[in-house]
């Protein structure tokens, strides 16, 4: 029988994840894991269930795997669905227990987009229900999605223009992440059930800021005069 302790997605089981990700199995095309962590982070927002047997092979690019044996497949699949319940139990608990898996710094001492790959992943994992997402990225989850997007953005990416002239900006939209992720956590579970507890649910969510208060990135310019004025 499996114990709880082995159960968990230890730092052991993160290194041999990791180890995996960057083999010959995932070629060009797998992800690192700062992108897994965003996809399937966002893959437990989603509006609906994404079976396994759908996300598990793009981990590794889809077609034909390159795997050595059934049992390296099966450890795999072990590792990442241990990383899927983790991700799982730390939104439902909070934006205090939530922390997203972000790229290495590489040393320069400069602001550095970190954030990038898990956006992306995220995007990407969103992308598989994007008939669900789209019209309430563009009313209700707009402020949620607007720091996910801009740091998932390329450098020539004119509507987040702002952002990447000014880098600093990376750091204060990447500290958002966490109440970002658990807001989205709890805005999909209450469309999925409206009996929520309103008081639960609401707790960790991240609200809309006014046009003339703090920008949430912090930047120290208002809102309307920083992130919000590329929504304008």
């Amino acid at each position: 029988m499996t114990s709880q302790k082995a159960a968990r997605f230890t730092p052991r089981v993160r290194r041999s994840l990791e180890e995996f990700l960057s083999s010959d199995v995932c070629r060009e095309r797998g992800m690192r894991l700062d992108e897994l962590h965003g996809f399937l982070t966002a893959l437990i927002c989603n509006p609906e269930l994404v079976m396994p047997s759908v996300w598990v092979p793009l981990v590794w690019g889809g077609g034909e795997s390159g795997f050595e044996s059934e049992e390296q497949l099966a450890a795999t699949v072990d590792s990442l669905m241990l990383l899927y319940n983790d991700i799982s139990r730390r939104l439902a608990e909070g934006s205090s227990r939530f922390e997203p898996i972000l790229a290495t710094p590489s040393g320069t001492g400069e602001p550095e987009n970190l954030a990038r790959g898990w956006c992306r992943g995220f995007m990407r994992g969103a992308g598989l229900q994007i008939d669900l997402w789209a019209e309430e990225i563009a009313t209700r989850i707009e402020h949620l999605m607007f720091p996910i997007m801009a740091l998932a953005s390329n450098e020539d990416n004119e509507e987040y223009a702002m952002i990447h002239e000014e880098p600093r900006l990376f750091v204060g939209l990447a500290d958002r992440l966490p109440d970002i992720a658990v807001a989205l956590y709890d805005f999909w579970r209450r469309e999925r059930d409206p009996c929520l507890d309103e008081t639960a649910v609401e707790r960790a969510r991240a609200e809309k800021p006014g046009r003339n208060d703090p920008c949430p990135c912090g930047s120290g310019k208002k809102y309307k005069r920083c992130c919000g004025s590329s929504r304008n």
